[in-house]
Parts: C-alpha cells; structure tokens; sequence
C-alpha cells in the first residue's frame, strides 16, 4: 500500500485509515506501533483492533467476507469520498483481498501476489490521477 499509493500518488486528495488486526500471536499492539511508525504519511490515521474486539475486522467482515469465515485481515477497500459510515461500513468502490484462493471471500479479488499492482490500478481508475512514479514490473 505504501509503494503503490501513498509513493506513487502523492499529491493525490485522499484519506487512508490502516487498520491493525491482532491476528497472530506476534500481532500485538507494540508490533502495530512499530509498523505504523514505518508509514509516515499525513493522509493515513491508524487503528489497533485487538484480538479480543476484532470490532473493524468484524464489521468489515460482514457482506464482505463469506458468512462464518471469521474477521476480515489483509483486505483493502476503496471508498467514495461521499461514501457514509453508520452502523456498519458502506459497500466499498473497490477491494481486494489476501485471504486464500476464494474459500473466505470472492475469489475474483484474491490478489496475493499481485497486490501492489491491483491497488495501484484502482488508485488510478478511481481517482482519474495519473501517478507521480512509472509502473514497476514493466506491464502497462
């Protein structure tokens, strides 16, 4: 996300939220913090969400995830500028995830492997903003 966003495009009007989830034993608040410190861009904002809560990976879960497949982690959505967060969040423009080969989620975002380059093309699709850098890995 941060080479293919916040590097890329950086002048482009946008808003990251990066949520932390306490997935594994080695996610912990302190591990959170210590990446958070590594992403040093003032358009992003980040949450811990811990493992006893699991609020945001429940919540995003929900209409997104397949029912009972547990909280989302490793999943990025792009929202509308308008887009409204009530009770639950709004369906997203865009999203991929990281979650397996389509047994926890819509196999058609599956993007492991090629992350960088989906979250780079929704980027320019959905902003209409040419990045500042050139692709890597040669591909138009």
């Amino acid at each position: 996300m941060q080479d293919s966003i916040l590097k890329k495009f950086p002048d482009t009007d946008i808003s990251v939220s990066l949520v932390w989830v306490e997935m594994l034993p080695t996610d912990n608040r302190v591990a959170a913090e210590n990446m958070a410190a590594s992403i040093r861009d003032p358009r992003v904002v980040h949450y811990f969400d811990p493992r006893g809560a699991r609020l945001a990976g429940g919540a995003f879960a929900k209409g997104i995830i397949r029912e009972g497949a547990g909280p989302a982690w490793d999943v990025y959505f792009f929202y509308d500028k308008d887009a409204e967060w009530q009770h639950a969040p709004p369906g997203p423009a865009e999203w991929f995830h990281q979650l397996g080969g389509g047994t926890r989620a819509d196999p058609r975002r599956f993007a492991a492997g090629v992350i960088g380059d989906k979250l780079h093309e929704a980027m320019h699709r959905l902003t209409h903003t040419n990045c500042e850098h050139p692709r890597i890995g040669g591909r138009p």
